[in-house]
């Protein structure tokens, strides 16, 4: 056994990814159609490493870089007396910044039981997003599709985003090796969250976990 040590690891992961493809209907009145379509993602590239302090203390540490593309189209359709009318509303946005998390893990054998208590944080800094936005006018007459007009024509729109930080505290409770129990909480304060032209007030998430493992 060896009472110091480190270890450090290098991965590649999504944090979120998005695919979609729906229409919605009108036919109350004049009949339209509006087609929604999205796709891309965000993913980090992260570092991690810990350090063993002894028996009974372990210290994190991780740096990540976000980095990824998300697209939103959407196409109204309506039919009029020439042909097809349509508009289009196509937005990208290409996010880059970088994730950070610190933890501390306390571990301690009393007689035959084992006690761990963990503690983690992670938040974000410099994220900013790139936009980009073009809605259009269009006529479709025999699959042939003609601009009518620009309606919204904005390119590398640059705008910072703050991203929630999270906290987390973990105990496990083990009693040799035919007992456990871990119990877990962590929130993420997605109250602080500020988006691309976003006025909406989200609440914290939390998140709770217990486990329970028994080897009779």
């Amino acid at each position: 056994y060896t009472p110091y040590g480190a270890t450090t690891a290098v991965a590649l992961r999504p944090l979120s990814s998005m695919g979609y493809t729906y229409y919605i209907d009108n036919n109350v009145g004049l009949p339209t159609r509006t087609a929604y379509l999205g796709s891309g993602g965000v993913n980090m590239l992260q570092w991690n490493t810990g350090v063993r302090l002894g028996n009974s203390v372990n210290l994190g540490y991780g740096m990540g870089y976000v980095f990824g593309t998300t697209r939103d189209n959407a196409v109204f359709t309506v039919i009029d007396s020439f042909g097809l009318g349509a508009v289009e509303d196509a937005q990208s946005m290409i996010l880059r910044g970088m994730q950070q998390q610190v933890g501390v893990l306390f571990e301690q054998k009393i007689d035959s039981t084992y006690h761990r208590l963990g503690f983690s944080y992670e938040w974000y800094s410099g994220v900013e997003a790139n936009t980009n936005r073009l809605a259009r006018s269009m006529e479709i007459v025999a699959g042939t599709s003609r601009v009518l007009d620009t309606i919204i024509n904005e390119q590398g729109i640059t705008k910072s985003i703050s991203m929630p930080a999270s906290f987390g505290v973990g105990y496990s409770f083990r009693y040799r090796r035919s007992f456990m129990l871990a119990l877990d909480w962590r929130t993420q304060l997605w109250s602080q969250y500020k988006g691309m032209n976003n006025t909406d007030v989200f609440r914290d998430r939390n998140d709770y976990s217990v486990t329970l493992f028994i080897n009779p």
